[in-house]
């Protein structure tokens, strides 16, 4: 979703807020921190940029990933073991199913913005960027 009404999403971020950069013109590492409708980069290049400099904001995907948990396989065994116990062969292929599927969970990482500037710069930011982008 691209918007351009730069004023109007930056009055509403009245409190200062704190953006992690993941990359763009002014490096790969850093701190974007929002406050009094501008922005402050702390980054391989520091830098203030005022809303009159900004092009656009564009608010990407939410990004997913896939992680594994070892209690859960912990316990996926346990549990292997007593349905083996209870109902030999069928219980142990249905403690093993249970334990590879129930050890895996997704995690939805925080979206990401990128913010075009003027002057042809792009900060790519991530974070709790619902209330950065409206």
């Amino acid at each position: 979703m691209k918007d351009n009404n730069i004023t109007a999403i930056l009055s509403r971020v009245a409190q200062t807020k704190r953006y992690k950069i993941i990359g763009g013109s002014y490096g790969a590492d850093g701190t974007l921190t929002v406050n009094n409708n501008r922005f402050n980069v702390y980054a391989a290049k520091n830098a203030k940029i005022n809303k009159e400099d900004i092009k656009s904001i564009y608010l990407n995907q939410l990004t997913k990933t896939k992680k594994f948990s070892l209690f859960s396989a912990l316990m996926g065994i346990l549990f292997t073991v007593v349905m083996t116990m209870a109902f030999n062969i069928f219980g142990f292929i249905a403690g093993v199913l249970l334990t590879i599927f129930g050890s895996s969970y997704t995690v939805k990482d925080a979206k990401t913005a990128s913010i075009e500037l003027k002057n042809g710069g792009k900060i790519e930011v991530s974070g709790n960027v619902d209330r950065l982008v409206f």
